[in-house]
């Protein structure tokens, strides 16, 4: 299972480590699958989103699906409790600084906030596979709805 380093308080930044996934990428595809390979029917082709590596060790990422319905009201806290849900459900945010270990194929997210309470203050680990424009990110092993399972997400350089 993921461990969740809380309240890491290294921020050194090799920058020139960082180099070769600095910029905006946009996501292509997002593949989450069980630990016996089958699909996890979680979002899948219905999202979008962006990933930010600043070259100044600093990084924030954005993922939504695209079904995300619309509250009855234009109003961000006048949604009712299922509308809350689904909205919650459907998106994935979080910012703060970052290390790439590229010879180790890793990147590690020192977040500060994020959407789930439960990250801010953790350190996300991710496996990076870098071919010019299209990375690849994968996550170690994380629990969506009480299944353990692996997300691979594939982004290309805007």
């Amino acid at each position: 299972m993921l461990t969740i380093e809380k309240n890491r308080t290294d921020k050194s930044v090799d920058i020139l480590t960082t180099t070769g996934i600095v910029g905006s990428w946009k996501l292509q595809k997002c593949i989450v699958n069980k630990l016996d390979g089958s699909p996890l029917p979680y979002w899948r082709e219905n999202t979008e989103g962006i990933i930010t590596y600043q070259d100044n060790g600093r990084m924030s990422v954005f993922v939504s699906s695209k079904d995300r319905p619309c509250f009855l009201v234009n109003d961000f806290l006048g949604g009712t409790d299922t509308e809350i849900k689904k909205a919650f459900e459907g998106f994935i945010a979080y910012y703060g600084s970052y290390v790439y270990e590229k010879n180790k194929g890793l990147v590690h997210h020192n977040i500060e906030q994020s959407l789930l309470p439960n990250w801010s203050g953790t350190v996300q680990t991710r496996f990076t596979q870098l071919f010019s424009n299209h990375l690849i990110l994968s996550t170690p092993t994380v629990e969506i709805n009480s299944t353990p399972c692996t997300m691979e997400l594939s982004w290309e350089r805007f």
